[in-house]
């Protein structure tokens, strides 16, 4: 997955990338590159993947006339 396309649906579950980060002080980070690197929280987005499973499976089931 790309981060950039996450951001736009679950922007939470997206951070800059840890080898990209330089620290300033306590509250200050900024982009080592310059370049921002992101990466993903995949274990933040496991719980909606679920869920787009389950509702495909009810459409599958749906279209299956399945009950």
């Amino acid at each position: 997955m790309l981060a950039a396309d996450v951001q736009k649906v679950l922007p939470e579950a997206v951070k800059p990338a840890p080898f990209d980060i330089l620290r300033i002080d306590e509250n200050t980070e900024i982009s080592r590159s310059g370049e921002n690197y992101m990466t993903v929280q995949y274990e933040k987005i496991v719980p909606l993947l679920i869920e787009a499973i389950k509702e495909l499976n009810k459409q599958i089931k749906e279209l299956k006339g399945v009950e």
